[in-house]
């Protein structure tokens, strides 16, 4: 399981390295560590899309659950409603 913690840090610190210097120093970064720098734009790319995805559920979700609250507190007693 450490191997995947390992690629996590790895993939944080070649973020690190793109905001600090524009990616210019990525591709030497990863070939001092015998890492392909192309596997850390893939991972962002899939890490984007996963987001995405999240948001769109997300927002399904919310639209769901106020939906069913609006039902039931239609379905209540006039006197009972939460205000």
């Amino acid at each position: 399981m450490e191997g995947h913690f390992v690629i996590l840090q790895c993939y944080h610190e070649v973020c690190v390295l793109q905001l600090k210097a524009d990616g210019r120093n990525t591709r030497k970064w990863c070939k001092r560590r015998g890492l392909e720098e192309q596997r850390f734009y893939e991972m962002s790319k899939l890490k984007t899309q996963f987001k995405e995805i999240l948001k769109v559920k997300l927002e399904y979700l919310v639209a769901f659950g106020r939906a069913l609250l609006h039902s039931q507190l239609g379905a209540q007693p006039a006197g009972r409603r939460c205000a």
